[in-house]
């Protein structure tokens, strides 16, 4: 008897701890959460990031992001390099990419953006329209990743956070991101996979 019931402890033991994951839904979560989550990943939306699987986000992506989220974000730091171009430094872009990734750049031109001296140049030009995502659910894949489903948008919102109803805001469509807690901070995410639905 006392075996029996050290064997149904342990099972029960067993059980509880597979089921450490939860799924949560848009309308579940912490609005305070919920809407860091949107703009979390509306980084990589507004960056045109595209998609990769599990921890295989390419240099040259990574230097895109840099780029375009300094672009973006922190206009500030844009030096007038000519009449063609913004000079970004290097350091930044490899900032914005540990930040996002927990992965630092290997400091060289991209197809797409040159590095001159310590600098990345962009050509100046208008940008598209807005585009940010929202998070339809989490789950905690009890591995200490998480998978996110999201949808993407692009148009001018007077709220990036509501149930996207506006003329002026499109949908582009579903992904499915992999995020895992930032090692130098646990209040932050690193973005580890990234696939259109």
């Amino acid at each position: 008897m006392r075996l029996c019931k050290k064997v149904l402890v342990l099972i029960m033991v067993v059980l509880s701890l597979a089921v450490t994951s939860f799924a949560a839904s848009r309308s579940e979560m912490n609005i305070s959460e919920r809407n860091a989550l949107d703009v979390f990943f509306s980084n990589f939306s507004e960056a045109f990031m595209r998609p990769f699987t599990y921890n295989a986000v390419s240099n040259s992506e990574l230097i895109k992001f840099g780029v375009m989220h300094v672009r973006i974000n922190r206009r500030e730091l844009l030096r007038n390099y000519d009449n063609t171009y913004w000079a970004i430094p290097a350091q930044e872009v490899d900032n914005a990419a540990y930040k996002y990734f927990g992965k630092h750049i290997v400091a060289q031109s991209s197809h797409e953006y040159p590095l001159v001296g310590n600098e990345y140049l962009l050509i100046k030009a208008s940008g598209e329209g807005v585009r940010f995502m929202q998070i339809t659910s989490l789950t905690d894949n009890g591995d200490g990743s998480y998978t996110a489903l999201l949808n993407e948008y692009v148009g001018e919102s007077d709220n990036m956070h509501a149930v996207q109803k506006e003329p002026n805001v499109s949908f582009l469509g579903g992904w499915k991101a992999v995020i895992v807690k930032a090692q130098d901070n646990p209040e932050r995410y690193n973005l580890k996979e990234y696939l259109k639905l």
